[in-house]
C-alpha cells in the first residue's frame, strides 16, 4: 500500500479528525488508526514554518505522495463558505515591493536578470499531481504572510496574480514537495471572504466540518 502523508498548519483544522481516527506519535506527527501508511504532519503556520517542517520530514521519509488540507480564504463571491476545492497553481505573491496604496510591485516585473528570475519560483504548480477525491472546483492560489484586508490588495492579488483563494502555507507545501520529487495535492475550506476584516464574513466551523468529511471520505 503506498504512504500518505497529510500536511495541515494547525491541529485546530482538523482536529475532529485526528481526536477521532488518529493516535499521536509525536506533538507535531499522526498516524491513522489501524493504518502506518497514513501520516499527518503538523508544521505550523506561515511560509517559513511549513517550508522547514515539512522539509525535515522529508529529508528522512519519504511517502509516495502528499496532500494539504486546511483553510482558505476566498476572492471569489461565489464560492460559498466550507466548499472544498482544489488549488492547482500557487503565488508567492508578496515578492516584491511595498507600495503606499496596499500593493505590490512584483519583483519579476523590475528584475530583469533572467538568473534571478528564475530563482524567485514565484508560481509554483505540482510537477506530479495526485488526485483526491471529487474535487469539481480547481482554483489559482497566492500564498500570504498576513491576510488580505483592503479591497486595494485584495484587487492586486485578483488582477496580477488571477488569485481565486488565499491561503499561508500553499504555495511553500508545492515548492518543497517539487524539490523532494513527491507527488502532490492542495485541499481547501473557504473559511471566509476576502478582504476579510469583519467576523460575520468568515464562517470557521462550516470550513472545519467540511475538511472533516473530506478527509473522512478519502482515508475511511
Amino acid at each position: 500500500m503506498s504512504k500518505l502523508l497529510i500536511v495541515a498548519s494547525t491541529e485546530f483544522e482538523i482536529e475532529d479528525f485526528l481526536t477521532e481516527h488518529c493516535k499521536e506519535i509525536s506533538q507535531t506527527l499522526f498516524e491513522v488508526n489501524n493504518n502506518k501508511n497514513i501520516r499527518i504532519l503538523i508544521t505550523g503556520m506561515g511560509i517559513a514554518n511549513c517550508t522547514l517542517n515539512l522539509s525535515k520530514y522529508l529529508s528522512e521519509q519519504t511517502p509516495d505522495r502528499a496532500l494539504n488540507v486546511g483553510f482558505c480564504g476566498s476572492f471569489t463571491p461565489e464560492l460559498k463558505l466550507g466548499s472544498i476545492l482544489s488549488v492547482n497553481i500557487d503565488c508567492f505573491a508578496e515578492l516584491g515591493i511595498a507600495n503606499e496604496n496596499s500593493t505590490i510591485t512584483p519583483f519579476q516585473t523590475i528584475i530583469k536578470n533572467p538568473k534571478m528570475l528564475i530563482s524567485l519560483n514565484a508560481c509554483v504548480k505540482p510537477k506530479q499531481k495526485t488526485e483526491f477525491g471529487q474535487i469539481t472546483k480547481v482554483c489559482r492560489g497566492v500564498t500570504v504572510n498576513s491576510c488580505t484586508g483592503t479591497q486595494q490588495r485584495a484587487d492586486f492579488f485578483i488582477n496580477d496574480f488571477m488569485a481565486e483563494t488565499e491561503s499561508m502555507e500553499g504555495a511553500a507545501f508545492v515548492l518543497t514537495c517539487n524539490s523532494y520529487n513527491i507527488p502532490c495535492a492542495q485541499i481547501r475550506a473557504v473559511s471566509n471572504h476576502i478582504p476579510g476584516r469583519q467576523p460575520e464574513r468568515w464562517d470557521i466551523l462550516t470550513a472545519k466540518t467540511s475538511l472533516q468529511q473530506f478527509l473522512s471520505e478519502i482515508i475511511l
